[in-house]
């Protein structure tokens, strides 16, 4: 297909969030943003996105653990929020928690994790909260499981190493129905998506807790919607992480519009090519290929 017309969306959330504050739906013109022909298609391509990082590493949906008899809690810890620069400094907030009242102490062995019982509560289980949670990633653990499977323990260790953060990516997602896929974790088969793109949080190199500012740009055109209609009337975008879940800022965060982000996406207007068209193509390629092999003769 060929790109008969083109031109670049500018948007700033800042100024048109509704609902969670992390949700922006825009009108278009549709006189401005629609096909001419029968033989015409629309595609919206991402350019760029921005975004401030305004959540902590350490935040709602990563900072709750549990004790009690395995399947109900009796005592109930939350980490506090925030950006934790090493797992020595994270361990030390644990510690604080749990010794608080004689429960419990914290070390760090081989970056694992290590909560040590008083004798008075050796009865007591160690887990995590609910599915909905990761927990289990901060503190080294399985989804889901008991550090230990034996209530006369009082050593409980880690099955990994710490991390200081469970979010690596932020999902853009819209309204439209898109050309894209995503797996079933349940039943393993490809089903359509709504994820327009997956902006890296940060590059590997550096943890979440040193970036300021998500940026991204993709001169590649990586990401692409094809759409199934002759015009664009309206776009809602969303954004979100990787379990869907709204992003761990606070109600008072969303109030102030303090969760906000900038892209820029490229609306183009392609022409399906004709037979003809397309051999003639193929055979002006033929003799651009033809030509270039009789220069190195």
């Amino acid at each position: 297909m060929d790109v008969i017309s083109h031109k670049n969306v500018f948007i700033n959330s800042e100024t048109f969030q509704s609902g969670d504050g992390q949700n922006l739906t825009l009108t278009f013109p549709t006189d401005s943003f629609c096909t001419r022909g029968p033989d015409e298609v629309l595609r919206l391509t991402l350019n760029s996105f921005s975004m401030r990082r305004t959540f902590f590493a350490i935040n709602k949906h990563n900072n709750k653990f549990y004790f009690g008899d395995g399947t109900t809690a009796s005592k109930t810890f939350t980490i506090p929020e925030g950006d934790y620069s090493t797992l020595e400094s994270l361990k030390d907030a644990i510690h604080t928690l749990v010794n608080a009242s004689t429960f419990a102490t914290a070390t760090l062995v081989n970056n694992k994790l290590v909560i040590t019982l008083a004798s008075s509560n050796a009865s007591q289980e160690f887990f995590y909260s609910d599915a909905t949670m990761d927990t289990h990633e901060i503190l080294g653990g399985y989804a889901g499981a008991l550090f230990t499977s034996s209530s006369s323990d009082t050593i409980f260790t880690g099955k990994m190493p710490m991390q200081l953060d469970t979010i690596s990516d932020v999902y853009l997602k819209t309204n439209l129905m898109s050309n894209n896929f995503i797996s079933d974790k349940i039943t393993h088969h490809m089903q359509n998506s709504d994820i327009f793109a997956k902006i890296p949080l940060y590059d590997g190199h550096s943890g979440l807790a040193e970036i300021r500012t998500v940026k991204w740009e993709d001169p590649n055109n990586l990401y692409s919607i094809y759409l199934h209609t002759s015009h664009l009337s309206n776009i809602t975008f969303h954004i979100c992480d990787d379990k869907n879940r709204v992003l761990p800022v606070s109600a008072e965060q969303l109030a102030a519009n303090n969760l906000n982000f900038k892209m820029v996406f490229k609306f183009e207007v392609l022409k399906k090519r004709t037979p003809t068209q397309n051999q003639h193509s193929g055979f002006v390629q033929r003799q651009m290929d033809r030509a270039d092999l009789f220069k190195g003769l």
